[in-house]
């Protein structure tokens, strides 16, 4: 009867819903995962590159007799 594809309509209509807002809290989610892993990335490289900066800065100063 049309009472009965009525509230099939209706939950179908819950059930959509209730897919849209998991999609954008798992959206949310991977943004702010891939957000964090470019700044862990970032730090990282950041670090290589003082790394590599003070080693070359030691070498210059033991090569000129300062360190």
């Amino acid at each position: 009867n049309a009472e009965s594809v009525r509230v099939g309509f209706a939950r179908i209509d819950h059930v959509l819903g209730r897919i849209d807002e998991l999609q954008h809290t798992i959206a949310a989610a991977v943004e702010e995962e891939t957000a964090a892993i470019a700044e862990i990335t970032g730090r990282r490289v950041d670090a290589a590159d003082g790394q590599r900066t003070g080693d070359t800065e030691t070498w210059l100063l033991t090569d000129l007799g300062a360190a």
